[in-house]
């Protein structure tokens, strides 16, 4: 797994590399800091929730919590 922490990831020639050798993109919401990528690159899908609005130091809200589990589902099929 690769959480990618730079804009540079945001390209198709990254997400084609991390295709051709099966690693998963990690999908990290980090309060804006870092670049939130959601295509899946492996049959998996990895979700790490740093902070709604503050890095590592705010919780999330029950509707922030509601719109992550639609995405879940959605990946998912069961939307």
């Amino acid at each position: 797994m690769l959480e990618p922490r730079h804009p540079s990831f945001e390209s198709a020639e990254a997400h084609d590399l991390l295709r051709e050798h099966d690693v998963a993109m990690v999908i990290a919401d980090s309060a804006g800091v870092w670049p939130t990528m959601s295509d899946a690159t492996t049959g998996i899908r990895y979700i790490r929730l740093h902070g709604e609005t503050e890095l590592y130091t705010s919780a999330y809200s029950d509707a922030a919590l509601d719109r992550w589990a639609g995405h879940c589902r959605e990946w998912l099929g069961r939307a």
